[in-house]
């Protein structure tokens, strides 16, 4: 019977881990064209630019963190970032990218003054700009800002901590 039991466990763990369900996940995702997307693992601070696979189940980086703002039109996508060291975003940096529609080829970075000559060398339209803007990572913000949890997780965590839903203090 322990046999049975033991069995049947390590068949539920290995099913569990097949499936994916353990760790893991997205914390943001978003589409901007095709199988292109901004995707941030464990903190918004994390967002990439990425080409996922066919199934969107996984992604392949294009342009690393902290990338904040991106524009594309049918041949390509534009993108800003500020890079990171270590865990901290420099913001007082920003750097740029162009990346091809047609081969998924990344171009930079380029700083601000050298970004308008590989628009032109690349033949990158004039009217194409950084229409998506994540301003929580363009600046102003806490380097690790924190999305606000919906009401009902806010009242179950006070509701936990003894006092009730929207106040700080005790009962």
């Amino acid at each position: 019977m322990k046999r049975i039991h033991l069995l049947l466990g390590v068949i539920m763990v290995l099913t569990v881990i097949q499936s994916g369900c353990i760790g893991g996940g997205v914390f943001y995702k978003e589409t901007l064209t095709g199988r292109f997307a901004f995707w941030a693992v464990d903190s918004l601070t994390e967002n990439s630019l990425v080409e996922e696979s066919v199934d969107g189940r996984a992604a392949r980086v294009l342009v690393e963190p902290t990338v904040f703002a991106a524009g594309f039109d049918d041949q390509f996508i534009i993108v800003a970032r500020h890079p990171r060291h270590g865990v901290e975003v420099d913001r007082t940096t920003t750097e740029y990218f162009v990346v091809s529609l047609v081969d998924s080829a990344v171009h930079g970075p380029a700083t601000a003054e050298s970004f308008p000559e590989l628009r032109v060398r690349l033949g990158v339209s004039p009217q194409l700009q950084l229409s998506k803007r994540i301003e929580q990572l363009a600046g102003g913000q806490s380097a690790n800002p924190r999305v606000k949890p919906p009401a009902r997780i806010r009242g179950l965590r006070a509701s936990l901590a003894g006092r009730r839903p929207g106040t700080r203090g005790l009962k």
